[in-house]
C-alpha cells in the first residue's frame, strides 16, 4: 500500500486556506495463474482388474506473473485431489474433470477437460481343454459357444460368446463367428 498526502493551499492577500487529503494506492495481484498449454480431451482405459479407470492427472504447465502457483485442485464430483497427489476413479463414459490453479494471493483460474473412459482391455478367453460332442444319425449337432467356456472373464463383463470352426466347409459350413457351431459325421 502507498499513502500519498495531498495539500492544496489557496493563497489570497495575507491569508490562506489549506485542505489535506490522503490518497491510498493499493497494488495487488487480482489475476489468476495462466496456463501455458491447452487442456486437451483425453481417452483413458479401464484397469485390467475392474470396470473403471484410475485417472492420474499429469501436471499442467502453468505460471503466474506476480508469484508462484502454490496449489492445484483436480476434481470430479465429490472426488478431489490436490497437487496431483492421487487418482480419480471414473466409470466408462465421458466425464468433465475440473482443474483449479491457485496463486499465493488466492487468485484462481478454473479450467475443465473432458476425459473419456473406454474399456480397451481385451477379455481373457479360457476354453475347455476337451469338449465331447455326441453325433446323431441326423444332419448334425449344434453346440453353443458357451459350451466351450471354462471361466473366460473381462473387467467390464463379457458381452457374448462366439465360436467358429478352424476349417472351412466342414459339414457344409463356412467358419464365421457365431453363437454356435455345427458338427457332423465328416468331423470324425
Amino acid at each position: 500500500k502507498v499513502i500519498r498526502t495531498w495539500y492544496v493551499t489557496e493563497w489570497w492577500c495575507n491569508d490562506f486556506i489549506q485542505w489535506t487529503w490522503q490518497q491510498w494506492i493499493v497494488v495487488q495481484d487480482t489475476t489468476g495463474p495462466l496456463l501455458d498449454e491447452t487442456l486437451e480431451d483425453l481417452v483413458v482405459s479401464t484397469t485390467p482388474w475392474a470396470c473403471h479407470a484410475a485417472f492420474v492427472p499429469e501436471p499442467v504447465a502453468v505460471h503466474d506473473d506476480c508469484n508462484a502457483v502454490n496449489r492445484v485442485v483436480v476434481s470430479y464430483g465429490a472426488q478431489v485431489i490436490e497437487n496431483y497427489q492421487g487418482a480419480l476413479w471414473l466409470d466408462p463414459g465421458l466425464h468433465k474433470v475440473s482443474y483449479e490453479f491457485y496463486d499465493e494471493c488466492g487468485n484462481v483460474t478454473e479450467e475443465t477437460r473432458l476425459v473419456e473412459v473406454k474399456d480397451l482391455t481385451p477379455p481373457v478367453a479360457v476354453c475347455d481343454f476337451k469338449t465331447v460332442v455326441n453325433l446323431t444319425n441326423g444332419p448334425g449337432t449344434r453346440v453353443l459357444a458357451s459350451s466351450f467356456d471354462d471361466g473366460s472373464h473381462d473387467n467390464c463383463l463379457l458381452d457374448h460368446f462366439d465360436v467358429r470352426r478352424m476349417n472351412d466347409f466342414a459339414c457344409g459350413n463356412i467358419s464365421d463367428w457365431a453363437g454356435y457351431v455345427d458338427f457332423c459325421c465328416e468331423d470324425v
